[in-house]
């Protein structure tokens, strides 16, 4: 039984993994609510017997969860890295320490579901496309900011612009607040969709469309043709990588 986590930018993802099935998955809340949050999750599941992490974020986060692991389960947590080749990946970066980590496990993700070639895009802070091909290779990838970010830079940027949440999505707005969700919103799906086309005219494969991220069941249905959706992606990822390698 493994505890696993995906520390992003703005909120961590953990699941319990058992035989390479998710057994229960959530998001957990920050400081003190951690441990009660993951111990309410195991209820009626055996105690995990490894706990290991993928991070995009401050160190911070990370020692935090360590010292949860540690303090609850008696398990050291495994900080895992972008390998040049895991999970039967081959990473395109010269330095694949520069690879975000989860960029790399969506990857995995997609391989282990037979996803190949794919088109793996990740919204959340920032959107992530990458292109893996047949044999696994990955022939690299965009970065773009996320639906968030584009907002909250439009409003730190600008005079008079409000900070907007969630809310319409109207084509064409009749007040400033919907004109920036709307604006921001069909503007990152136009430019996602756009991508992938380019990059499917490029190299002349026809790739699945694998999406994920927290922005990804807004953004999914705005996409062109067929969409794999698959919010546990990069956790699945993960899972099968440490699988492949504990069998080795």
């Amino acid at each position: 039984m493994r505890l696993l986590f995906d520390v992003g930018n703005s909120r961590v993802k953990w699941a319990i993994v058992d035989a390479g099935e998710i057994r229960h998955s959530g998001v957990l809340p920050p400081g003190a609510g951690t441990r009660a949050a993951i111990e309410a999750g195991l209820d009626g599941l055996p105690a995990p017997d490894s706990a290991a992490a993928i991070s995009v974020a401050a160190p911070g986060r990370i020692d935090e969860l360590a010292s949860v692991c540690r303090e609850a389960f008696g398990l050291e947590l495994e900080v895992v890295c972008t390998p040049t080749e895991g999970g039967g990946v081959q990473v395109a970066y010269h330095r694949p320490v520069e690879l975000g980590t989860d960029r790399w496990a969506a990857m995995v993700g997609a391989l282990a579901h037979g996803w190949l070639p794919a088109i793996v895009i990740d919204c959340g802070t920032a959107v992530t496309i990458d292109l893996l091909g047949e044999d696994g290779r990955h022939h690299g990838g965009m970065i773009l900011p996320g639906l968030g970010t584009m907002r909250r830079s439009l409003h730190a940027g600008t005079h008079g612009l409000p900070a907007v949440s969630d809310g319409a999505l109207p084509l064409l707005a009749d007040n400033t607040a919907d004109a920036i969700r709307a604006g921001t919103f069909h503007g990152l799906a136009a430019m996602i969709g756009g991508l992938e086309a380019v990059i499917r005219r490029a190299h002349g494969e026809e790739p699945a469309t694998v999406i994920t991220g927290g922005d990804a069941p807004a953004l999914r249905g705005h996409l062109p043709g067929h969409v794999e959706f698959a919010p546990q992606l990069v956790l699945e990822g993960l899972a099968h990588y440490l699988d492949m390698r504990d069998a080795e």
